[in-house]
């Protein structure tokens, strides 16, 4: 099973650093960490737009070092056998797809940066991961990065039940949604969408293009 994150572009073109990290995780005590990962980008006709193998040794090696400090991303050995892509990418829609060499498998990161913020003509508005949900330390995991000095509003949905409608095998039948922040401290946790706060939730997910969800469902938003 490979690591696919969906995400969207809207309102012109936008610059982005993508990042496949396999073996740096175990710098930071990550465990079954895939030891060769390769990325692969592609576009809503599943057309692939880029793929690298070793980061170090693509020609944007320099500009991704650059980059990666300029946002804040953590460093990566220049030797590393993780996997960056620099695009600019056009409005619409795409996907990233991080599987391992040779089929190898593990524990990996699959990270989405904006590079540019307001010198962007469009922006990042949506990312959405399909993954295997299992329990303990196999829970599926997002980090979400808020950047500037003001808050943001963001929809955060853990679609199960709703993607039987996509012809989805074994999806998870009834998620739960919690949301931290970064010192561990819940803000936030939903099991089914619609209540306490779906009249609101739904406004906001037309308001975004987001697919609809049946009221009463077992989805989490």
């Amino acid at each position: 099973v490979v690591l696919i994150v969906g995400y969207v572009v809207s309102g012109g073109s936008v610059q982005l650093l993508v990042r496949g990290i396999g073996p740096t995780l175990a710098e930071y005590d990550v465990e079954g960490e895939i030891a060769d990962p390769q990325l692969t980008l592609y576009n809503a006709g599943n057309q692939s737009l880029g793929t690298n193998d070793d980061w170090g040794l693509s020609p944007d090696a320099s500009a991704i070092a650059t980059v990666s400090a300029q946002i804040g991303a953590f460093t990566l050995p220049a030797n590393s056998k993780d996997a960056v892509l620099l695009v600019t990418l056009e409005a619409g829609r795409y996907s990233a797809v991080m599987a391992g060499v040779n089929s190898a498998t593990g524990i990996g990161l699959l990270e989405l940066y904006e590079v540019g913020g307001a010198q962007n003509p469009g922006r990042l508005i949506n990312m959405s991961v399909r993954a295997q949900v299992g329990t303990d330390a196999s829970v599926l995991i997002p980090g979400i990065v808020v950047g500037g000095s003001e808050a943001r509003t963001v929809l955060i949905r853990a679609i199960g039940p709703e993607l039987d409608e996509f012809d989805v095998e074994g999806f998870l039948a009834d998620p739960q949604l919690t949301l931290f922040n970064q010192q561990s401290v819940q803000l936030a946790m939903n099991d089914n969408w619609s209540t306490p706060n779906g009249t609101q939730i739904a406004s906001f997910g037309t308001q975004v293009g987001a697919f609809d969800l049946p009221n009463g469902s077992l989805d989490a938003a």
